[in-house]
């Protein structure tokens, strides 16, 4: 794979998929119960804090893995989550990856920010974890390459 020619998910692509999962989230403690908004008063809030990290962490870790590809927020946007590394993706990059986007999501989203300057599009949590987001095609099974490239033959001698 020629990382040179991929296409790089946005942030809005990804902020897209990232609303969708929280929903699915959302749903999954919804239907066991679990009062989201209920964690500042309970006694049992590091309890509930514990499952909820758990719930969260096992979606975003089970379905990125190659296996499955992505999940359903990422699947109807068209992106996934690659290695950078000369291997497949593998679970601890995606634990690493999920704690540290929880980083990344605090301190008025800075680790987000990031991807704004990197040619990678990669987020503080993609550094560290040693991965991107691209297009992917799920039915021909490849990431997208060149997807905006110009269509100026001129710039393509550049």
């Amino acid at each position: 794979m020629n990382l040179e020619k991929i296409t790089y998910a946005d942030l809005v692509n990804r902020a897209v998929a990232v609303l969708i999962d929280g929903a699915i989230i959302y749903g999954i403690l919804y239907v066991i119960n679990f009062d989201l908004f209920s964690l500042a008063h309970n006694k049992l809030a590091m309890f509930d804090l514990f499952i909820l990290v758990i719930i969260a962490l096992s979606y975003h870790t089970l379905l990125n893995l190659p296996i499955i590809g992505a999940t359903p927020g990422k699947r109807i946007v068209g992106i996934k989550i690659i290695s950078l590394g000369k291997t497949d993706l593998t679970v601890l990059q995606l634990i690493l990856r999920y704690f540290m986007s929880c980083l990344s999501s605090g301190g008025l989203l800075v680790g987000y920010l990031v991807a704004f300057f990197n040619p990678r599009r990669q987020t503080f949590h993609d550094m560290v974890a040693k991965t991107a987001v691209v297009f992917y095609d799920f039915k021909a099974k490849k990431v997208k390459e060149d997807m905006f490239e110009s269509s100026d033959p001129a710039s393509k001698n550049k």
